[in-house]
């Protein structure tokens, strides 16, 4: 489907992999990368559906502008997930819209979990 819309299918996912990871400037997105492939430079992301949509980083810069759109963002994805074949999934606070948690960073038992 990427290919008949037009794009390049290693560029296309290099943006998405970058976008939800915060890495292009301006991006909103704040997701974590793993299975890093230096080969490809191809990894995962991981990270809550509000901090994926933005709601992290507009807590973070106080932007209530940025609040709304994510919302938004939330809301979007959701809704959408009830039209995808199959169960509709909520995971654990993506109803009340948490955010990534990085306790496990600080705990040598835990932080390699993103690896």
């Amino acid at each position: 489907m990427i290919r008949q819309a037009g794009f390049d299918l290693y560029r296309h996912r290099s943006f998405i992999k970058d976008f939800y990871s915060g890495i292009i400037p301006g991006a909103t997105a704040t997701g974590a990368l793993f299975d890093f492939n230096p080969n490809t430079q191809d990894a995962r992301i991981s990270g809550t559906l509000a901090s994926l949509c933005g709601l992290e980083k507009a807590i973070n810069n106080n932007n209530e502008a940025q609040i709304n759109t994510a919302i938004k963002r939330i809301i979007l994805m959701l809704a959408y997930s009830f039209f995808l074949g199959g169960f509709p999934m909520l995971f654990i606070g993506d109803e009340i819209g948490y955010t990534n948690e990085y306790t496990y960073l600080d705990n040598p038992a835990k932080s390699f979990d993103n690896h």
